[in-house]
């Protein structure tokens, strides 16, 4: 075979791998550019601009914008609707639930794989909020939760009297939000985990069992290794909500929450347009573009440094 031929086999080899790549990433970049950058455009030119109440008259605002949602962060008055508070709140119900249910989730998962007591009874229980409508199952715990309710006379018989003069919904908002979050989350993490597991080579854990290795330090050197891609997914996929999560506020309140102080951002934002315009202007909307272009800002990096982290500590291919 000729120098030329090799050369023009080689060439062709090339094309066929590139065209082979653009083909894959040409949908997700369209996408990209098109769903993200075209819609968002102004949404971005707006953050460093205002829209007077009165005439609409649109001019540039420099970084003014920016500082308001900074003030906003240090206001504690409850009355008031800020994006910044709001997005204080987003970063703390997200910890919570983290920090409670990522744990939660592994050891009931891993429960349920080792089909110890009660475990098929425990995967129905933790699967219903998925399989019931979530608008059927809200209305029945916003019934079992309010006051007078069952969930009032359960705990005066325990001996909380103070129940009797407080509703869940209004004086425990920010709290029964993360409650109910979590619990009807439960299912389909159930589900994810419990999968990856199944999924695990029967004859490592085999072989470790005839090592002598109990079921604590199964689940820590053996399960969790070995389900960290999947670990790793969820959690960048989550962590991509942390400055913008809300629950279930728009569930139990619509646009009427309690008070402003425990909305989420995702919440304020479905509150702010929702509700209308103030006085029948756009004046707030360079504000929510300056608050959702700070999100971004804050979201990209804290999403590449948990990818880098996770990619860092995977150890599945140490066992395997």
């Amino acid at each position: 075979m000729s120098l030329s031929t090799v050369k023009a086999e080689k060439r062709k080899t090339t094309l066929k791998y590139y065209g082979f790549i653009t083909s894959i990433l040409l949908l997700p970049a369209i996408s990209f550019f098109v769903f993200y950058v075209y819609v968002n455009a102004n949404s971005f030119v707006l953050a460093f601009q205002k829209i007077d109440e009165i005439t609409g008259e649109i001019s540039y605002n420099g970084l003014n914008n920016f500082k308001t949602l900074f003030k906003s962060f240090r206001s504690s008055k409850d009355d008031e609707l800020l994006a910044g508070i709001s997005i204080l709140n987003s970063l703390k119900m997200w910890w919570i639930n983290f920090l409670v249910t990522m744990p939660l989730y592994l050891v009931f998962s891993y429960y349920i794989y080792k089909k110890f007591l009660a475990s098929r009874s425990l995967r129905i229980i933790a699967m219903l909020p998925s399989i019931v409508s979530t608008f059927v199952y809200a209305l029945v715990y916003m019934k079992f939760m309010d006051n007078p309710g069952p969930f009032t006379e359960i705990m005066e018989r325990w001996g909380f009297k103070d129940f009797a003069a407080k509703n869940v919904f209004t004086d425990y908002a920010f709290e029964n939000n993360i409650f109910f979050t979590i619990w009807l989350s439960f299912g389909t993490s159930l589900l994810v985990y419990t999968n990856a597991m199944n999924a695990i080579d029967a004859e490592i854990l085999e072989s470790a069992r005839l090592d002598g290795v109990n079921d604590t330090k199964e689940f820590f050197s053996i399960i969790l290794p070995m389900i960290w891609p999947t670990l790793t997914t969820m959690l960048i996929t989550g962590v991509t909500s942390m400055f913008t999560t809300s629950g279930s506020m728009m569930t139990f309140y619509m646009t009427s929450p309690p008070t402003n102080s425990v909305c989420g951002f995702g919440y304020y934002l479905n509150i702010i347009i929702k509700n209308g315009t103030f006085n029948g202007s756009y004046s707030h909307f360079p504000m929510i573009a300056a608050s959702g272009l700070f999100v971004m800002m804050l979201t990209f990096p804290v999403v590449y440094f948990t990818k880098w982290f996770m990619y860092k500590m995977d150890k599945t291919e140490d066992i395997a």
